[in-house]
């Protein structure tokens, strides 16, 4: 499966030694381990902040479908999102690391934490979706149950607003 990666938070300073090194040379500074681990997480959170203004796409409600990795199994679960924009799904849904990224289908996130990982799934309630439809779908998404068709019947993917953004 291709991922289109909006945002990750995952700490790697591999992938910023280059950079911080041409920090380095460009301000006369000894390059350090410290400031290697400050420097990456100062370009992350730069990163992050770029995202949440990349995003600022007005939507409606979105519904963050989660299958929960714990620490005894998995287990489904929703959140519902009233931000009324695309930018809200940075949220980091009290994790470690966060991986935001759009597949074929969705935009999707991966979210690391202690006792494993959670993958969640954002997804636009559609206007004609009923206050009854949507606890149906609620509840089957709570008992695990939950299809890729009663998913649509209530919402549909925030893809094609994304994909706008970045040019996929």
């Amino acid at each position: 499966m291709k991922k289109n990666l909006i945002f990750s938070s995952i700490f790697c300073s591999d992938d910023y030694k280059e950079d911080y090194k041409q920090f380095c040379e460009e301000n006369e500074i000894e390059p350090t381990e410290d400031g290697l681990y400050d420097f990456t997480n100062d370009e992350i959170s730069n990163w992050y902040e770029a995202e949440k203004m990349n995003l600022e796409i007005p939507c409606g409600k979105i519904i963050a479908i989660a299958t929960l990795g714990l620490w005894n199994g998995k287990s489904t679960a929703y959140k519902e999102m009233n931000g009324g924009q695309v930018s809200q799904i940075l949220q980091y849904f009290e994790c470690d690391e966060i991986e935001v990224y759009a597949d074929r289908y969705n935009v999707c996130s991966d979210a690391h934490h202690h006792d494993g990982v959670n993958h969640i799934v954002f997804r636009e309630i559609k206007e004609t979706c009923t206050e009854r439809m949507l606890n149906n779908l609620k509840c089957k998404i709570c008992n695990g149950t939950a299809t890729s068709k009663d998913i649509s019947r209530c919402t549909r993917s925030i893809l094609q607003k994304v994909r706008g953004i970045y040019g996929w």
